[in-house]
C-alpha cells in the first residue's frame, strides 16, 4: 500500500523548508524568525539548510564586499 506524500511531512519539515527557502530567496534573518518564532540566532542559523556557497553568494550581492 501507498501512502500520499502529504502522509510524510510533518509541520516541522514545511517549517524547515519555509525557513530555508525564504533565507536563500534572499529574505533577511530577522524577518523569518519573526515569522516561525526562533528567538536567537544561533538556533535559527543551525535550523535552515543553507550551503556555505550559498551564504557567501548572498554575501558577495552586498556592495561592501565588491
Amino acid at each position: 500500500m501507498t501512502k500520499p506524500k502529504y502522509k510524510f511531512v510533518s509541520s516541522h519539515t514545511a517549517r524547515r523548508s519555509f525557513c530555508t527557502n525564504a533565507y536563500n530567496a534572499g529574505v533577511p534573518p530577522h524577518l523569518i524568525m519573526a515569522i516561525s518564532g526562533h528567538k536567537s540566532e544561533k538556533v535559527f542559523y543551525n535550523y535552515i539548510k543553507a550551503d556555505s556557497l550559498r551564504k557567501a553568494m548572498q554575501a558577495a550581492d552586498y556592495s561592501y564586499f565588491q
